[in-house]
């Protein structure tokens, strides 16, 4: 790839796991040729309403 930096390539499925599996969210990609690669994180928002209030 022309790159010079290291790592075990397990960053993308840690994060995978964390945020599908444990939070209920999901992670969408775009890649464009020569460009790179976004990723979106998308988690679910709970909110509680006190009706006592």
């Amino acid at each position: 790839s022309g790159r010079d930096i290291g790592g075990t390539g397990l960053g993308l499925a840690i994060v995978h796991n964390i945020v599908t599996n444990l939070l209920g969210g999901r992670i969408d990609c775009k890649s464009e040729l020569g460009e790179g690669t976004v990723f979106s994180i998308s988690l679910p928002v709970v909110c509680k309403i006190n009706e006592g209030r």
